[in-house]
């Protein structure tokens, strides 16, 4: 943004409180909003295009968006928090 070519500029940066990100990426991939929430197995290549990392804590032949469904809140926003 070259916002030097402009004389009378006025800009507003937004920065989203990072516990709001958490909760709501909970829910989100809880629902398992996006493809990769729903891939069973999952390995860290598959969630590159996310720049995600997928919780140690997940078990065998669960996707993610199963295990949020099926473990307590604390322990969900626990690899959501992993995830990010």
């Amino acid at each position: 943004m070259y916002l030097d070519r402009f004389e009378d500029v006025l800009v507003s940066r937004f920065i989203p409180d990072p516990q709001d990100l958490l909760i709501s990426g909970y829910f989100y991939h809880k629902r398992g909003a996006e493809s990769w929430c729903d891939l069973v197995d999952p390995e860290d290549s598959d969630w590159e295009v996310v720049n995600g990392k997928v919780p140690e804590q997940i078990p065998a032949g669960l996707s993610f968006a199963q295990y949020l469904n099926r473990t307590s809140i604390e322990e969900g926003l626990l690899a959501e928090l992993t995830f990010r």
